[in-house]
């Protein structure tokens, strides 16, 4: 299921919604890595990535685009 929290035998952090608060996004990891994109209905992944840049900094970046 790749949904999975240990998907490809990876530690995934939690979902977070884009619409989260900062609060919130403070449990992502600062370091660079691999990331999933769902979508909040349905079940599908939107995207899988990978950056060179903290998780928090990439995945605000997706947010901002995608709001």
């Amino acid at each position: 299921n790749y949904f999975s929290p240990n998907w490809f035998d990876l530690h995934w952090s939690p979902w977070i919604s884009f619409e989260a608060n900062k609060s919130e996004w403070r449990i992502l990891p600062k370091e660079p890595g691999l990331y999933r994109v769902r979508a909040e209905y349905g079940n599908s992944l939107v995207y899988i990535g990978e950056t060179g840049r903290t998780l928090r900094e990439r995945l605000s970046a997706l947010r901002k685009g995608a709001l």
